[in-house]
């Protein structure tokens, strides 16, 4: 008897639950941690069928298949098995068993004794990290900005898509690589100085401080990028984060925000005192008119006064542009033949006297109607013969060619003029760039500003010595009926 109580205590004092069932499913005995898993007493236990009392209904019969495979010998789930069990409360415990077998001297099996250890909170830790695990690699992998990671050696231990992205390497072609791949000089040479100055001081100019810095792509071109780098320690390991931004397009934006706001500048100017300018403009050039008329024809002083009336009209040009430019377009349209509009303004165009030697030649023609301010459309058009003339020297042949497609209709202007340098072609929308002697450089600028106010686009293509091409496109739209044109707008430039 005391030997009994002795072992009970023994069992008592174990912190896994020991169990004995007999062959018919019954609870010969549980120690303590047992019952404190169960939150039952072990009068409350012993004798009854394990399975039906403390088993979860729905795995019941799976269970019970097992342990009889144990009694019989089978012994495929005798060494370790995981199930869960039911509490006094109703709650479920995961509990990881280890089986053996208890035969008597004929070798027969009497009871099946099993140690079980309550891995609920193991197990919910373990699934707490696959799931942050998970999220965080969801999060590496669709976070839009690059995040990179580095040692204390600077080399490259992560590279996340966005990443691959922005500096074109895959990752298997950094991994492993210094990180100063990613830098042009001379931040190439200098990045092992900041950590190792890091390391040893705790001062830097780039670690704990999001600044702009320059990268470099695969391809070797260079970039602004905004870089953020923080230390972490990773189970006493030293390594660091890096969070890149690609800020080119931010750059743009800033660069077009900041032209806008100057030539919002320009345009309150213009319009300010446009008006102002023209006036007098009229009646110098009205004055000289009548002075030049008192002189007779041979008079040397009409060559100057021809001169003088040539500048007063070149400064009213610049002038109607500017106001041109700075006025907001708001088209009147209306459904019109492209076709019919085009061919019109080929006829004035070449009734120019020193147009002589320009010849026009039209493609097949399409009568699809767009959506256009004609007035507007046909200013569009004048600019653009107007440069190709003056490219061509006023001889030679500008083509016109019109072609549809889903939603839209395209012009494109050939001309067989000198062409545009390469290196402009960036450029030629820009307001006041040109590349003439004389002239603003808004027409250009003007017709992009019209044709966005239509929802259109142009382009221009060109090849030194061999013309340019100018493309135009416009949306169809769908046709309505008629409304009644709007009064009152200045159709003057």
């Amino acid at each position: 008897m005391k030997d009994t109580k002795t072992l009970k205590q023994y069992l008592d004092q174990a912190d896994v639950i020991i169990l004995a069932l007999d062959t018919e499913q019954r609870v010969k005995l549980i120690n303590q941690k047992g019952c404190e898993v169960l939150k039952h007493t072990q009068h409350e236990i012993i004798g009854k069928n394990w399975f039906d009392h403390f088993v979860p209904e729905r795995l019941r019969a799976s269970v019970k298949e097992i342990f009889s495979e144990i009694v019989e010998g089978k012994g495929e789930h005798t060494e370790f098995f995981e199930n869960p069990v039911i509490t006094s409360e109703g709650e479920e415990r995961l509990v990881a068993w280890r089986n053996a077998v208890l035969r008597n001297g004929q070798g027969e099996v009497t009871d099946v004794l099993s140690t079980g250890e309550d891995i609920t909170v193991r197990r919910e830790t373990e699934n707490a990290l696959v799931e942050s695990e998970a999220t965080l690699r969801a999060i590496l992998e669709t976070c839009v900005d690059g995040i990179i990671t580095i040692d204390a050696e600077g080399s490259i231990l992560s590279f996340n898509p966005a990443a691959v992205r922005i500096f074109g390497y895959q990752p298997y072609e950094v991994i492993g690589e210094a990180v100063k791949m990613l830098m042009p000089d001379p931040h190439h040479g200098r990045h092992p100085g900041y950590i190792r100055q890091f390391l040893e001081t705790k001062k830097t100019r780039l670690i704990g401080i999001g600044r702009e810095v320059i990268g470099k792509r695969k391809d070797g071109t260079t970039f602004p990028l905004y870089l953020a780098v923080s230390d972490v320690n990773v189970h006493g390991r030293k390594m660091f984060a890096g969070i890149v931004r690609d800020l080119t397009d931010f750059k743009k934006m800033q660069d077009e925000i900041i032209q806008a706001q100057k030539l919002a500048a320009i345009g309150e100017m213009a319009a300010s005192v446009g008006h102002e300018i023209k006036n007098p403009l009229a009646g110098i050039s009205g004055a000289i008119e009548i002075l030049r008329d008192t002189f007779d024809e041979g008079d040397s002083r009409v060559q100057i006064m021809d001169d003088i009336l040539s500048e007063v009209k070149r400064l009213d040009n610049t002038v109607r542009d500017l106001l041109a430019f700075s006025r907001p377009w708001n088209p009147d349209t209306q459904f019109c033949s492209l076709q019919e509009i085009v061919e019109r303004v080929a006829r004035s165009f070449q009734e120019q006297e020193d147009l002589a030697e320009v010849k026009f030649a039209f493609g097949s023609s399409i009568r699809t109607k767009v959506r256009v301010d004609p007035w507007l459309f046909e200013k569009v058009l004048w600019n653009v013969l107007d440069n190709a003339t003056d490219a061509m020297h006023n001889q030679g042949e500008i083509s016109f060619n019109l072609t549809e497609s889903p939603g839209y209709v395209t012009l494109c202007v050939q001309d067989s003029g000198d062409g545009v340098p390469v290196e402009h072609l960036n450029d030629v929308f820009r307001p006041f760039f040109t590349t003439k002697s004389r002239g603003t450089g808004l027409g250009l600028a003007i017709c992009k500003k019209i044709l966005d106010a239509h929802g259109g686009a142009i382009s221009l293509f060109s090849i030194p010595r061999k013309g340019t091409k100018v493309t135009i496109r416009l949306p169809v739209g769908v046709e309505e009926p008629a409304a009644s044109t709007r009064t009152g707008v200045s159709r003057s430039w």
